[in-house]
């Protein structure tokens, strides 16, 4: 202080803490920009497991699509026949008291929204077609599929154990299907089940579509992320 040196001395202290702060500063920076590497990847790695599970959507849609296709098939061509057709009656046996299972869909999803980590996926577009696309779309076709199910077991499986012969392989006599036929009843079974099998088609057919936009978005984000 003697020799005037003061003023040096305030302004290295300043310059020092200066120096401090915009080291703080940097640090800070980088650590949130690893933060959000971090979250962005780990982001795109549920994306990846969903568009996992929206490929295994679309499988078993292709899959049902194909197995109610060759149920109406059936249905249709007894519902056009004015005449006997031990043939097509065999058939018609053999499915019309086939049921499907509801299927577990968006485990991946679920488990995202229960992370609590949602909100990593910057497009909230997206993120809203997601969430219609599992709760209110995939719940729309299990609804149907459990409904299906129920009646067939409660208004058209039951009905025909009593009144349907069964043969050592396990489908129905022949002779028991002539007198259904005749009846009439087995004629109106068909006709709802054929109608159920083509609204469920158009339900799944509107979910596949759902699905592979939903891959294409990802795909999309895949190609823009960084």
């Amino acid at each position: 202080m003697e020799k005037n040196k003061t003023g040096k001395y305030f302004k290295y202290a300043i310059g020092e803490i200066i120096l401090v702060v915009i080291g703080i500063l940097i640090a800070l920076s980088i650590n949130n920009w690893n933060q959000k590497l971090v979250s962005k990847d780990k982001a795109y790695s549920f994306l990846n497991q969903i568009n996992k599970d929206l490929s295994l959507d679309l499988i078993y849609y292709k899959y049902m699509i194909n197995k109610s296709s060759d149920y109406i098939l059936i249905f249709d061509e007894f519902g056009k026949s004015k005449t006997e057709n031990d043939s097509l009656l065999v058939k018609l046996g053999s499915i019309i008291t086939n049921n499907s299972d509801s299927r577990d869909f968006g485990p991946s999803y679920r488990s995202f929204v229960n992370s609590g980590d949602i909100d990593l996926i910057e497009d909230k577009e997206f993120l809203s077609s997601l969430q219609v696309y599992y709760s209110i779309r995939t719940e729309k076709l299990n609804n149907m599929t459990d409904y299906q199910k129920n009646f067939n077991i409660h208004n058209i499986e039951g009905r025909l154990v009593e009144t349907l012969d069964m043969e050592p392989d396990g489908s129905y006599s022949l002779e028991s299907l002539r007198k259904e036929m005749k009846s009439g009843s087995l004629r109106s079974m068909a006709n709802w089940q054929n109608n159920v099998h083509k609204y469920r088609i158009q339900i799944m057919e509107s979910c596949q579509k759902v699905a592979q936009e939903l891959q294409q978005r990802i795909n999309d984000l895949e190609i823009t992320k960084g």
